[in-house]
């Protein structure tokens, strides 16, 4: 989702800048690396990794506001301070950035949940599932296989009701099955966050939108925030005359966020499948599963591998203790 959107973005600044996008590709696609680190497999430094990009945009964005100047390291340090002041007066991208990780946050903060909680229980299914047999369960589930074996009739199978009993008794199904519900709600409450407030497919079609936003905002205020800017850090440099670069015209900005708009791609996993059909899909089957303890017993003994046959209720099976009818 998150190489999706990079894609898309990279496709569209390409289109709306050029050779400008080209020239700072890796501040872009540092955001998105630190983004997936964060959502694979660290889960922290979501902060800083938004503060440090908007920073460095800043750094690179507005000397090209003003290249009748020469912008030193100390004063470009000097600009991006002011810009993460606590009283937040410079806001040189306007509310972009607030608004960019609100939703990046809330949204990469809910699926890493979501997956880790996948994983969690298809470990505990997949340990619960290895636990040995008690000595007693061994004994059990002998007489419930073996012992027509012994008896010398191998083609009897167990009664289905001493089949139930055996399970019961031996994969205490009854206990696990409150746990087992509750965890399903989280699942099914993360999801339908995913799917709704929280959807992490639109947080990641958001990402080259805020940023055009971003952008807009600082060209349209560029004056206003220049003055701001030479007012707390003094006067720039200026730069020898043939050195100085005409600064991107307003139009680009303007045409980056109409087409940001309209243009965005709708992201895709890497199968193709969107992801509101994937978690629409697993939420039916997470449904499904409610009550899988309570009901082991029964899926396994209606195995009829497993246990006579239900549909042959006449038909002679092991009672364990000898050969009798019916369940």
């Amino acid at each position: 989702m998150l190489s999706s959107a990079e894609h898309s973005l990279s496709l569209l600044f390409h289109r709306s800048f050029g050779r400008l996008y080209a020239q700072h590709t890796p501040l872009f696609s540092g955001l998105f690396s630190r983004l997936r680190d964060y959502y694979e497999r660290s889960g922290e430094g979501l902060d800083d990794a938004l503060v440090d990009f908007w920073a460095q945009l800043l750094e690179k964005m507005f000397p090209l506001l003003h290249p009748q100047y020469i912008f030193s390291p100390d004063y470009l340090f000097c600009l991006t301070r002011l810009a993460s002041s606590a009283d937040d007066s410079l806001k040189p991208f306007g509310d972009s950035p607030r608004r960019l990780r609100l939703q990046i946050t809330r949204a990469l903060v809910a699926a890493r949940a979501f997956i880790q909680g996948l994983e969690t229980g298809r470990d505990v299914v997949s340990e619960t599932l290895k636990m040995p047999l008690s000595e007693g369960c061994k004994r059990a589930v002998m007489r419930l296989t073996g012992c027509p074996l012994c008896r010398g009739v191998p083609s009897l199978p167990p009664c289905r009701g001493f089949c139930l009993n055996v399970a019961h008794g031996c994969i205490g199904s009854q206990g696990l099955d409150p746990d087992w519900g509750a965890y399903l709600d989280g699942l099914l409450f993360l999801a339908e966050k995913i799917q709704g407030p929280f959807s992490f497919e639109l947080a990641a079609q958001s990402i080259g939108v805020k940023i055009a936003e971003g952008l807009m905002h600082l060209q349209e205020n560029s004056v206003g925030l220049s003055a701001q800017v030479f007012q707390e850090c003094g006067s720039p440099q200026p730069a020898p005359a043939r050195a100085r670069r005409a600064p991107a015209p307003r139009e680009e900005v303007g045409r980056l966020w109409s087409a940001a708009a309209a243009e965005e791609e709708r992201p895709t996993t890497a199968a193709g499948a969107s992801l509101p059909r994937l978690v629409w899909e697993l939420r039916e089957r997470l449904g499904r599963v409610r009550g899988f303890w309570a009901g082991l017993p029964l899926t396994v003994c209606g195995d009829p591998r497993v246990a006579a046959d239900l549909s042959q209720e006449a038909a002679p099976c092991w009672t364990g203790a000898g050969r009798g009818r019916g369940r």
